[in-house]
């Protein structure tokens, strides 16, 4: 396997922040001084400048045009298909009264945030402290839009028991589940967010432009910013597999990427009186497969595999994966909005205090083109299109 390290797999680093006064102080019925909102200019050329605007006081579009979702705090995602629009004035406009797809299932309390990643869907919600990343069985934009009267409805369903799926989810696209077709939707990953608290209205955003890699971003309500890379899970699951390949020379050792970085082990206590070594916290059900694969191939210890798969592994979608990079600013901060300047050097963060934190990547090495972002690197492939892998 070849193994590409280069600045496509760079994460932003934290280079400044700023503050503006209160400009709420002659405001009767809004005392608190906080960004709710940031957006990038995103009609400039790629060379330009980024310009970004925050904004002082949850609905996503598919890439095609014809697909909204919606959320909010009645717990409900729903999608919309879009009928075709007019070409000439019209004197009533068109009205969509059901989703195609609506599902109270995903999360259990108020969300925040939903954003399309190829026809998959990530979603969060204030006390789950996971952003989800998951997709609608049989829906594939590919297809032609459904008809507007296969649009379920809530008289449709009537549930026999509190436990049968179909209370909390209807689907055009599977009407009824079955034995070949068990669920409606299917969650495939779930990323980590610690620290979120009671904390709602917070908002990630996921860098997804072609020839770059998919990188996600959210900041807690604690100041850490967290960053995932999409096509390192693609990395990942790449170099386990030749890792585990009986056919391999096992004399020689497979190389790694550099950010898949090697952690020492410690002994049972240390001289700080610290217990093991690796990420704290990891999940038992990626140490025990550590350990077993520690024992088969010998290459890595038990710290390192664990601590890789606690951040890249896709086998079980339930164990929420730690972030890539974790940038710090204040402990104070609560972050509410992320955005990506359309080329992908910058992001910034707004939140608490009217208070807007600038993260850069690829600063000592250049703007970084997007072309070459993705020579050496594979391509990155929406879940949609490798579920039938299981991978992203």
């Amino acid at each position: 396997m070849a193994i590409t390290d280069d600045n496509a797999f760079e994460l932003p680093r934290l280079r400044s922040s700023f503050t503006l006064e209160n400009d709420t102080e002659f405001l009767e019925n809004d005392n608190c001084a906080e960004f709710f909102d940031v957006k990038f200019c995103p009609y400039q050329p790629l060379d330009a400048p980024p310009v970004f605007a925050a904004i002082s006081k949850k609905h996503a579009f598919h890439d095609t045009g014809r697909y909204l979702l919606s959320a909010a705090h009645d717990q409900i995602i729903n999608l919309w298909t879009l009928p075709d629009l007019p070409t000439e004035a019209i004197q009533t406009p068109a009205r969509v009264h059901y989703p195609h797809f609506s599902t109270s299932a995903v999360h259990s309390g108020i969300i925040d945030c939903v954003a399309f990643y190829g026809d998959c869907i990530l979603s969060r919600a204030c006390h789950d402290n996971v952003i989800s990343l998951w997709r609608i069985e049989g829906f594939s934009s590919a297809n032609p839009p459904p008809a507007e009267s296969e649009a379920p409805t809530a008289q449709t369903t009537v549930p026999t028991n509190y436990e049968e799926a179909s209370r909390l989810t209807r689907s055009a696209f599977v009407p009824t589940i079955s034995p070949q077709c068990p669920s409606q939707y299917t969650m495939l990953l779930q990323f980590y967010t610690p620290n979120c608290g009671p904390q709602f209205f917070m908002r990630f955003k996921l860098h997804f432009v072609p020839d770059q890699h998919p990188v996600l971003a959210f900041c807690n309500a604690a100041g850490n910013v967290f960053f995932w890379d999409f096509e390192r899970l693609v990395a990942y699951r790449e170099f386990m597999e030749a890792l585990k390949d009986p056919g391999r020379d096992k004399s020689k050792q497979l190389p790694h990427p550099s950010w898949m970085r090697l952690v020492k082990t410690r002994s049972k206590t240390d001289s700080k009186g610290r217990q093991g070594g690796g990420d704290k916290d990891v999940p038992s059900t990626f140490r025990a497969d550590a350990i077993r694969l520690s024992e088969e191939i010998g290459d890595y210890n038990v710290e390192t595999l664990e601590t890789w798969a606690s951040r890249y592994s896709q086998d079980d979608p339930h164990e929420p994966l730690k972030a890539h990079k974790t940038e710090s600013s204040s402990a104070n901060f609560v972050g509410r909005q992320t955005a990506w300047s359309p080329g992908g050097e910058w992001c910034v963060v707004v939140g608490s205090s009217n208070q807007a934190l600038i993260l850069q990547r690829w600063a000592n090495k250049g703007s970084i083109s997007r072309a070459s972002a993705s020579a050496s690197a594979s391509a990155s492939v929406p879940p949609s299109v490798s579920a039938q892998n299981g991978a992203v």
